[in-house]
């Protein structure tokens, strides 16, 4: 049995704090600021649909703010924090060994998990988080925490590229290291690769499959990893995709399956508050909670 780890990431977390307790903000476009309201710490994707920046200025998209009327926020830390433990203390009622990694992020381990159970213990984690806290997360599993930082990460991307009616050509990964020994030793390095798909695309198993061999080439064991990402380039406009003549019909219909998947992830966070949702267990049968 493959021993695999999981990354779960709470998504647009400020903005998903601000919008929890205001529900007619929900598909309303949101951003959270940061200290003085200097820059744009948090976007909601309706914010990231009209073209708002991570950590740009927020004098420099003032003027397109109030031209949709976003609704703004100062960052309210005290909220952050208390959603992140709340949402940190449900994983560890669903999974076992959660390690946190960042106020919005956290791995945990799927050792004892039979990996047929993989895809339905992880859906299962993202809706019961989901329901419990009011957070939208994303999980990635992966055979290493590397890996599935990645996976989260392009699921993301292709998320955005489809909202955007667009597919991407080219797909990078980069990681960032600091292999360096010693308390005040700090020297990070940056490795990249990139690889060029047969055809655009916005379908995300599909950029996972390319980009899993960039990883493994990035790989150096013993290395210390800090971050992992993934840089997409080579967009158009996903009807106007130059397919090859010889690839399977299937990629073709991507984007009605990608809709599919979408409408249904949508739909599952609106289970009822009096489901009681089945947790499987490290022998691998279902538990109720």
């Amino acid at each position: 049995m493959a021993n695999f780890k999981a990354i779960v990431d709470c998504n647009s977390f400020y903005a998903a704090c601000e919008r929890l307790f205001k529900p007619s903000l929900q598909g309303q476009p949101v951003v959270a600021l940061s200290n003085n309201d200097g820059c744009i710490i948090s976007r909601s994707d309706e914010a990231k649909a009209l073209g708002i920046p991570m950590a740009g200025p927020y004098y420099e998209s003032k003027k397109i703010i109030e031209q949709h009327r976003m609704a703004i926020f100062s960052s309210n830390y005290h909220l952050y924090g208390d959603m992140s433990w709340r949402v940190m203390e449900t994983l560890r009622k669903l999974a076992p060994a959660v390690e946190v990694y960042s106020v919005d992020e956290s791995f945990f381990d799927l050792a004892g998990i039979d990996e047929s159970q993989l895809t339905e213990y992880a859906l299962l984690i993202k809706h019961t988080t989901e329901l419990w806290t009011g957070i939208p997360v994303s999980i990635g599993i992966a055979p290493t925490k590397v890996l599935s930082k990645v996976a989260t990460y392009i699921a993301r991307v292709t998320e955005k590229l489809r909202r955007q009616n667009s597919a991407a050509k080219t797909i990078s990964v980069f990681v960032l290291t600091n292999d360096q020994t010693g308390d005040y030793s700090y020297k990070p390095a940056t490795r990249s690769l990139f690889t060029t798909l047969p055809f655009a695309s916005s379908l995300t198993n599909l950029l996972i499959s390319y980009a899993l061999p960039l990883v493994d080439q990035l790989y150096h064991k013993g290395s210390r990893y800090l971050k992992a990402g993934v840089i997409v380039s080579g967009i158009v406009p996903d009807n106007a995709i130059q397919y090859n003549i010889f690839d399977p019909p299937f990629h073709h219909q991507v984007p009605q399956l990608m809709k599919v998947i979408e409408n249904l992830n949508f739909s599952m966070r609106k289970i009822s508050s009096n489901q009681q949702p089945r947790v499987p267990n490290p022998t691998g049968r279902c538990a109720r909670n």
